[in-house]
């Protein structure tokens, strides 16, 4: 409030706090504070704008180590508007040519937005049919439509089926864990499947109770009785919820007896693609949330079943819904596998982690960067989508080690190339000069919690990884190896001082 000058007068008051999060400091970095602001106009979000501190904590001082801001202090937008409910309605069904029935949009709300050349006051609403949003001017009816979804890739069961085996006797209270046949790293065609953990998965009791199985898919039965208890099991926990567009939601019904210890398996027989899909998409999606949480980010956002839709009736390819929050992988075809593996969902919960982070997405081609730099660091090597692609001698979707020379300008995909590139030679450098644990562990520790700033293009992105490898002296431990892997892609950073 005392520097409001510095950041064009804006009143503190009209900034809402998207993020205020803390970063242990680990593998040599200082601990950090990420704090993310957005500017409010008469109490509604104005787009696209940000106030963003990088905040070091080291030797008891706290430093303010980087800031940037988008901010707009003189705004004349009338957010109450002249139009009624039905009339914005129908003026979102008129522009995206749909019916204005009541189940056809969710409503994202008020935001101001610059569109049309203008300042306005729009009104969100997300077709459910074509996934495509409108934006109404509150004011005027006019009216303007975008298709919101980050994609993956830029290219031209029955009950009978589902099962559950009893352990050997154990505790008198009913326990267990719940597992699922899936593949644990690549794609589906000619994988052989194997026996997954399904973690914080949701399980509920015939008397109206639940709980949930711990991070290994291992749990027992709350309360004392003497009486079997039947168990309902979903592809659905603390931070997935899987939903088949095929029908076939897999769901595992089993009678629990005093002293019993159960396995709960899901898609016992583990050949049927449609269902390895489905165990894919809640392992992989659960397992990259772990992860974050372990690199440092830990969002609310995030901390609730993220909805995924899986077998979708289409191919090449899967996206990301940004406003309405989901995943969703398309079902395989003569030119592409099933995009519901490890590699996909990684990149597509990084759209994820970024719209979280920032409230919305900054910027299109550092958001493709961070999905594949989640795909690659999980995995540990630098192809994302590998097997995505049929019968071509490329097979897959993008490689960490391009020579992409990167241009703001570019489509978003080829942007991201630069981003990943520079994330993939950070790490190899640095695990040549520290050894493979070390140099992993630093990466990532410099890497990924760079996300949480608020980067306005990957320029800025690669700042923020240099700026939390400065160190108390002042000086970044690992400037040589930062400059050379952004040098790659014809980006240059200069020395802090």
């Amino acid at each position: 409030r005392a520097q409001a000058g510095r950041y064009g007068g804006i009143n503190p008051d009209s900034l809402y706090t998207v993020l205020a999060t803390k970063v242990e400091g680990r593998s040599g970095a200082a601990d950090t504070v990420y704090v993310n602001f957005v500017q409010q106009h008469e109490g509604v979000r104005v787009e696209g704008t940000y106030l963003s501190f990088m905040v070091r904590l080291s030797g008891g001082k706290t430093v303010i180590a980087a800031s940037s801001a988008q901010l707009y202090p003189e705004l004349a937008v009338d957010t109450a508007g002249k139009l009624g409910e039905e009339q914005i309605l129908a003026k979102a069904a008129e522009r995206l040519g749909r019916p204005a029935s009541g189940g056809e949009f969710l409503d994202q709300g008020t935001r101001v937005m610059h569109l049309g050349g203008a300042w306005r006051a729009v009104r969100l609403l997300l077709s459910q049919t074509k996934t495509l949003m409108a934006a109404v001017d509150v004011n005027t009816g006019e009216t303007f439509a975008w298709d919101p979804r980050a994609r993956a890739a830029r290219m031209g069961a029955p009950s009978s089926e589902r099962g559950s085996s009893p352990l050997a006797q154990g505790a008198a209270a009913p326990a267990g864990e719940v597992t699922g046949r899936g593949i644990a790293d690549g794609p589906i065609d000619g994988a052989t499947p194997s026996i997954l953990a399904l973690g914080h998965v949701e399980i509920r009791t015939s008397d109206g109770k639940s709980f949930f199985a711990d991070a290994q898919g291992a749990f027992t039965v709350p309360g004392e009785g003497t009486d079997p208890v039947q168990l309902t099991v979903r592809l659905s926990g603390r931070y997935a919820a899987v939903h088949d567009q095929q029908g076939k939601d897999l769901v595992v019904t089993v009678t629990a007896k005093p002293g019993e210890t159960l396995r709960v398996v899901f898609n016992p027989d583990g050949a049927e693609e449609g269902l390895l899909a489905q165990v894919n998409a809640y392992f992989h999606t659960t397992f990259v949330h772990d992860w974050l949480v372990k690199a440092g980010i830990n969002l609310d956002a995030l901390n609730s079943p993220m909805p995924i839709k899986t077998n979708i009736d289409d191919e090449c390819n899967a996206y990301y819904t940004p406003y309405s929050p989901s995943l969703n992988f398309f079902r395989s075809s003569e030119r592409c596998a099933n995009s519901s593996y490890n590699d996909v969902d990684y990149h597509e919960y990084g759209h994820g982690v970024d719209d979280a982070a920032h409230r919305g997405i900054p910027n299109g081609g550092l958001s493709e960067a961070i999905g594949d730099m989640l795909t690659m660091f999980i995995t540990g090597q630098p192809v994302v989508g590998r097997g995505f692609l049929k019968g071509n001698a490329r097979d897959y979707i993008r490689h960490g080690e391009n020579d992409y020379k990167y241009r703001s300008r570019d489509e978003v995909h080829d942007q991201g190339q630069a981003g990943m590139g520079f994330a993939w030679k950070l790490r190899k450098a640095l695990m040549a000069s520290l050894g493979e644990a070390e140099g992993a562990a630093t990466a990532t520790s410099l890497v990924i919690p760079a996300i949480l700033a608020y980067n306005r293009d990957i320029p800025a992105f690669i700042q923020s990884v240099l700026m939390r490898d400065v160190g108390s002296d002042g000086k970044a431990a690992h400037y040589k190896e930062i400059a050379a892997a952004a040098k790659a892609h014809g980006l240059t950073v200069k020395e802090p001082k």
